[in-house]
């Protein structure tokens, strides 16, 4: 790594510099190590300023590390999402990403309305299937099980085969007391497939499932087997 970044210090094509920085930013963002991804990307904002994949990436970084604990970060995902949608106010994943990080900051209202947004700008399933997962996790801890219900089916619509939209679907309908379609829910989706899927970089429902899935199978253990 140090001999690479001495050689991009002589490299003159600024174009290269940026593919080479964004390639390692998102090299390290998968590795779950957004310190580093941030050092390259913020490197390459230099450069390109107004570049919105490059701010888009460096905001998911900034995002990885508040999930992780940063809380300053929070502050910097908010800001540069908030950027991206001043130049391009149509940015449906850009929404969907500060509305998560306002969930984070504790501002469910807002966090509501940008996810909202989100859904209304795009049929993408890489956008509606976090965003109705966000969405339902929020009415979810509101105590409002009906709507949280509504957004997990539409979370489920979107990728039949994640596992967190069918377990967040059937925990929600089993605290609404209707155990019979929780049981129904999670018969159809081990029926369908022995592997899981997650929602790209959303790593909080990986870890919501743990909770959720001790709770649902506490009592629908021996009956969800296809």
């Amino acid at each position: 790594m140090e001999a690479a970044e001495r050689y991009l210090e002589d490299v003159e094509d600024a174009s290269f510099v940026r593919a080479w920085r964004l390639l390692m930013g998102r090299h390290f963002q998968r590795l779950m190590r957004p310190w580093n991804a941030i050092h390259h990307l913020e490197a390459a904002l230099v450069l390109f300023p107004e570049d919105t994949e490059l701010e888009m990436h460096a905001g998911m970084a900034y995002e990885l590390a508040a999930w992780i604990g940063s809380e300053k970060m929070v502050g910097r995902a908010e800001e540069t999402f908030r950027r991206v949608l001043e130049r391009e106010p149509d940015h449906a994943e850009a929404h969907l990403r500060l509305g998560r990080v306002l969930e984070m900051a504790g501002d469910p209202a807002g966090a509501v309305a940008a996810l909202e947004k989100s859904l209304a700008l795009t049929d993408a399933a890489s956008v509606r299937l976090p965003a109705n997962l966000l969405l339902g996790d929020i009415f979810e801890g509101r105590g409002d099980l009906g709507r949280a219900i509504r957004f997990f089916e539409d979370a489920a619509a979107a990728d039949p085969y994640c596992q967190p939209a069918a377990v967040a679907l059937a925990h929600a309908l089993h605290r609404s007391r209707n155990t019979v379609r929780a049981r129904e829910v999670m018969r159809a989706f081990l029926a369908r497939t022995s592997s899981t899927s997650e929602p790209d970089g959303w790593w909080r429902y990986l870890r919501g499932d743990v909770r959720r899935v001790d709770s649902l199978l506490h009592e629908l253990r021996d009956e969800v087997r296809p």
